[in-house]
């Protein structure tokens, strides 16, 4: 019974988005919201003196958010990628990021609270900012843990702020320290950090739009930036 229940929500999320507010605790998953990819990837290089190098992947991801129950969400997101057996047993003749390895990981384990035009998001969740963010051009994106936080209370103005202290690469089948990670990056010796702290203000109107950064890569650096965009209309049929 249990298990026609599961894949009856899942045939209907495919057609109906049920994310509406939910009446009582039950009610919670059957108006949930179910929602995923799959993905295959074939990567080659070709070099002339190293060695040519390809991988394939097939993999994709399955979601799930409950519905809200007096502003409180929860959420799992699952991600898998496998290579089937085709990929070489040579490091150098691979493509790591793909992954090229099998990988199968709770990538997404969140709670969210959501009230006067605020969203707060704790756990294991998708981050998108300007130097954090998912990178998602092949099967498995990377993702955080932290909290973060929105806020649209006033017109045209949005404020966030994320407190993050582990992160996924793209390749990697666990969470690791934000600290790490980044020392890794820079080359130096690996080492933990208190974690990285980022604010952001965009504010839209019309058709200018204006965003500002700061991070505080803790105990390493901090960064800021500003951008400003604006989209020129135009009047006339244009086809490039």
């Amino acid at each position: 019974m249990k298990l026609k229940i599961a894949i009856s929500l899942l045939i209907n999320s495919l057609f109906i988005d049920l994310t509406v507010a939910a009446d009582d605790l039950s009610s919670i998953f059957s108006e949930g919201h179910v929602s995923g990819t799959i993905r295959a990837y074939y990567n080659t290089n070709q070099f002339e003196t190293n060695p040519d190098q390809n991988a394939f992947s097939l993999g994709g991801n399955l979601h799930f958010e409950t519905a809200p129950l007096y502003g409180m969400q929860a959420g799992v997101g699952f991600y898998s990628a496998h290579n089937l057996g085709l990929n070489s047993d040579r490091k150098e003749k691979v493509i790591s990021v793909l992954p090229a390895e099998n990988i199968d990981i709770l990538g997404e384990a969140y709670l969210r609270f959501t009230a006067f035009e605020t969203a707060i998001t704790g756990g294991r969740h998708k981050v998108d900012t300007p130097f954090a963010n998912l990178s998602d051009a092949f099967i498995i994106p990377i993702l955080f843990e932290g909290v973060s936080i929105y806020n649209q209370s006033i017109e045209n103005l949005t404020l966030s702020a994320n407190y993050l202290i582990g992160i996924k690469n793209r390749p990697s089948d666990e969470f690791v320290n934000v600290g790490e990670f980044s020392t890794q990056r820079l080359g130096v010796t690996s080492e933990s950090t208190r974690g990285t702290t980022m604010a952001n203000a965009t504010y839209t109107i019309k058709s200018l739009k204006m965003q500002g950064w700061f991070y505080q890569f803790a105990d390493l650096y901090n960064m800021g930036l500003f951008q400003a965009d604006y989209a020129i209309p135009i009047d006339y049929a244009f086809k490039p």
